[in-house]
């Protein structure tokens, strides 16, 4: 089987860090530890690839209890993360794999990334995509990967770029349930119920998974992905390494600390963007910093965390 073609301005070293670690914090803390102290110039890229326990995985400027349904979240089980880079919301189980790769301001381009993976998973899981019915993936141009030729999105993309670094991250939906997806991030309320700037997600008209559509059976089909969308990067590379990390805090110094920020009720709602939630009577509840503002409502007192409040009341 051919290897795609070199379209990066390689460096000549990546190392590949595979997370065993299920939880979503610890994920995330990895990711900007990583983001935050790997010299890409001086050492390399660095891709990180990774699963989930269930979470809902929201932007940095994103309203939760606009993106998901928080008391559906809440009663399965389902852990609600901020992440620091923006673009929508996501839903993540072991089913979904993440994939992040960290280079350079320079080298960074999220359709070329999206174009390897791509171009190698049609090669080698979807046989060559032999007829023009044959599944195959391919980019949008809002740099989300689709299942041709349905056009169901089974990929979300976001990046982040700071001080000359720049990341890329992004969901392949291999095998998950479509139904929890959809329930997991469909709000009880609306931008009439909930007036603010925050940053809201575009929600795909269908979205697939990709075990529908592989040669093999479903079972190990995560594994099966991950192993070649690592492989599909490392075509790029001169020489690659291998890191596993299973959550081990004092593997990298510092990580532990990023992971209190990102666990914290400060960040995954107090970092929520001002806003008004209109009430069924005509009154209003006011948010800011994650704190009650202003309130006609009882059970809704100032100077409280609105999360708190709501998790103790019936409103909707």
């Amino acid at each position: 089987m051919a290897l795609p073609t070199k379209i990066h301005q390689i460096s000549n070293l990546l190392t590949v860090f595979i997370s065993s670690s299920r939880c979503i914090y610890e994920n995330l803390a990895l990711e900007e530890w990583l983001f935050r102290n790997n010299g890409v110039k001086e050492d390399g890229d660095s891709l990180l690839i990774w699963r989930n326990s269930p979470a809902v995985v929201i932007g940095r400027y994103q309203n939760p209890w606009l993106e998901s349904d928080v008391r559906f979240c809440a009663a399965n089980d389902i852990r609600i993360a901020r992440r620091y880079s923006g673009g929508g919301a996501v839903y993540h189980d072991e089913g979904n794999l993440n994939i992040s790769l960290m280079t350079t301001h320079e080298r960074h381009s999220r359709k070329k990334n999206l174009q390897i993976v791509a171009d190698f998973l049609n090669a080698e899981l979807f046989g060559g995509c032999a007829s023009a019915t044959a599944p195959r993936l391919s980019a949008n141009e809002r740099d989300d990967l689709l299942i041709e030729p349905s056009g169901a999105k089974v990929s979300g993309t976001a990046a982040r770029i700071a001080r000359g670094r720049a990341y890329h991250h992004f969901t392949l939906l291999v095998d998950v349930d479509i139904g929890t997806v959809r329930r997991a991030l469909k709000s009880p309320f609306d931008d009439q119920r909930i007036q603010t700037n925050a940053s809201r997600s575009v929600r795909a008209k269908s979205v697939d998974c990709l075990t529908q559509h592989l040669k093999q059976n479903a079972e190990g089909n995560a594994e099966k992905v991950a192993d070649s969308v690592l492989r599909a990067f490392v075509s790029q590379y001169k020489s690659s390494e291998l890191v596993r990390w299973d959550g081990e805090m004092d593997k990298f110094e510092g990580l532990d600390a990023i992971l209190n920020s990102l666990r914290s009720d400060e960040w995954i709602y107090g970092k929520t963007p001002k806003f008004t939630l209109q009430l069924n009577d005509n009154g209003a509840i006011c948010v800011e910093n994650g704190l009650i503002c202003g309130s006609s409502h009882a059970k809704f007192k100032e100077g409280i965390p609105f999360h708190i409040a709501f998790q103790l009341t019936n409103l909707e």
